[in-house]
């Protein structure tokens, strides 16, 4: 196995040397399973530091192995009668089959008023996909009962859309790679992650589906990757990310029309994508590469994020509202570890 990126702070805990400790990044529907009774209601801060400790223990099982958001595009009408602006612009996405063929366009969200916005449009673009493989050993595999979708490689199309405008990466590596300086600097060092485009799927009512996997690292510096889907309606489609018992399941489809929404999550988890039932499942999906280090004081902070998904926010929230818990300052840290695919050269 590859060595374990790793990202260490200090705090005193119960887990040995060799534990793979990481915080989790989990859905609304795990929110419960961080919370515990608020010290305030208790003098004993030891007490709820143990609980803590025992937390950070548990952490483990569910590792920091994913992470997601959402960008909003269409407007929305405010209960003061103003209006908030968008988010992000339109996405158009260009393509082409051949050099010499002019491309053609889409788009999104489809409003209707144009042909390049229509579902016409939306339709060509999934006709002139590819049925989509997976890869089993050294094999790419051609399996509709496991993997129902079309594709497009990136020398055929090109999209107006780009995650780092909107510091999605930026976001990713604060989250999925963090790390601190040594003992001379007063400071965060984040690992930097490129992101390369890698394809363009769509998975179609009624049948789209895509059965649990862990895909193929392409590089021993991969680390994970990142799927954006874009705005098109769909029912169904969940993306389920599965790592060492714990999951995380993101629901796009009630969005899917007005927004773009991401995640992104560590090569070695396991994931699928649930059938989906009606319209057009678009995304793009990109490999996270780690790169050189870059300086960063702090923590990001992003309206893309929801603090709450993040780890045992709950137990922190509860310590950081009692004055009791380092009345006079002190230092919170967690030591973290993951462990990425092995990647097999020539695969």
């Amino acid at each position: 196995m590859p060595e374990s990126l790793r990202a260490t702070k200090v705090l005193q805990s119960q887990t040995n040397d060799d534990s793979d400790v990481s915080s989790s990044e989990e859905s609304a529907d795990h929110r419960s399973s961080h919370a515990f009774a608020n010290p305030s209601q208790s003098d004993d801060i030891d007490t709820a530091l143990e609980e803590l400790i025992t937390t950070i223990a548990g952490q483990r099982s569910a590792a920091s192995f994913a992470c997601g958001g959402t960008i909003p595009i269409s407007k929305t009408d405010t209960s003061d009668g103003s209006t908030v602006t968008s988010t992000s612009p339109v996405v158009k996405v260009y393509w082409s089959l051949q050099e010499e063929v002019d491309a053609k366009k889409v788009v999104l969200p489809l409003n209707h008023a144009s042909a390049d916005s229509s579902p016409s449009a939306l339709q060509q673009l999934v006709s002139d996909c590819s049925p989509a493989t997976f890869g089993r050993g050294n094999e790419d595999i051609l399996d509709p009962s496991y993997r129902q979708a079309g594709k497009m490689d990136p020398a055929k199309f090109a999209t107006t859309f780009h995650p780092a405008d909107f510091r999605i990466i930026t976001l990713i590596e604060r989250i999925l790679l963090p790390s601190v300086s040594n003992d001379g600097e007063n400071s965060l060092t984040g690992r930097a992650i490129s992101a390369e485009l890698y394809k363009l799927n769509v998975y179609s009512g009624p049948s789209g589906l895509f059965r649990s996997h862990v895909d193929t690292p392409r590089s021993v510096r991969q680390v994970g990757s990142l799927v954006v889907c874009l705005p098109a309606a769909f029912k169904g489609g969940n993306l389920l990310i599965r790592h060492q018992g714990k999951e995380v399941e993101f629901d796009w489809a009630p969005r899917s029309a007005t927004a773009i929404q991401w995640a992104a999550f560590y090569s070695d988890c396991s994931h699928e994508i649930k059938t989906v039932t009606e319209g057009e499942r678009l995304t793009l999906t990109y490999n996270l590469y780690v790169t050189e280090p870059e300086h960063a004081s702090t923590v990001i902070p992003s309206s893309l994020v929801e603090p709450w998904t993040l780890p045992i926010y709950g137990q922190l929230d509860a310590l950081f509202h009692n004055s009791q818990f380092f009345p006079n300052g002190g230092v919170l840290g967690l030591y973290c570890a993951h462990a990425y695919a092995q990647y097999v050269r020539g695969r």
